[in-house]
């Protein structure tokens, strides 16, 4: 299964499924998330792959990645229930990279969750952000992450990406991009923002 463009061919943006479950459709009117229309209690939530990351993965070294493994626990036990969280195919494929035992329990965890179509739009968001250069081609799947937030209209994209995603020094020109386009930005949060009180 290949996601691209119909139209527009960019090799980076291509995606290929291997041994991955299939998408589960979950578009409603205006290619939004279909809970967000059923639902409108529960915000809706795009996670992208450094959640389950974090939240499988062994401990860290180092008190910060110590930190964000517990704060994203917290965040998954006790508070992802006041969340409709979907994903991507492509949080299937970074969650099946690298080592296999730790690559099986990501995959295992994101079977719940609905998973998003790489469709046309999306494609075409990220190759313009991508244009713009606001995020280097070399990342050209966390502009992917940003645009499947941004279609879907996803109230926040989850995440612990600071490099591309999460950085205060790109937000306003990301911002920028995808409101031209007709979309919604998200708000952008880690999981000690989705944590509450």
């Amino acid at each position: 299964m290949t996601f691209k463009s119909e139209n527009k061919p960019n090799h980076q943006l291509q995606r290929t499924a291997k041994n991955l479950p299939p998408l589960n459709s979950v578009l409603g009117r205006n290619g939004k998330c279909l809970n967000a229309e059923k639902n409108k209690m529960k915000p809706t939530v795009y996670m992208e792959s450094t959640i389950p990351s974090y939240y499988s993965a062994r401990s860290g070294r180092d008190i910060i990645s110590l930190a964000r493994q517990e704060i994203t626990r917290i965040w998954w036990e006790n508070h992802r229930e006041k969340y409709d969280v979907y994903i991507s195919q492509l949080v299937f494929e970074e969650c099946s990279q690298g080592d296999t035992d730790y690559s099986e329990k990501r995959i295992n965890l994101l079977k719940e969750f609905p998973v998003l179509s790489l469709n046309d739009d999306v494609v075409s968001l990220a190759e313009k952000i991508l244009a713009r250069k606001v995020i280097p081609a070399k990342a050209a799947d966390d502009a992917t992450h940003i645009a499947v937030a941004s279609v879907y209209e996803t109230d926040f994209l989850l995440t612990w990406n600071f490099k591309h995603i999460a950085n205060a020094h790109i937000i306003k020109q990301l911002r920028e991009i995808v409101e031209r386009e007709g979309y919604l930005f998200p708000v952008i949060a880690t999981p000690e923002e989705l944590i509450g009180e």
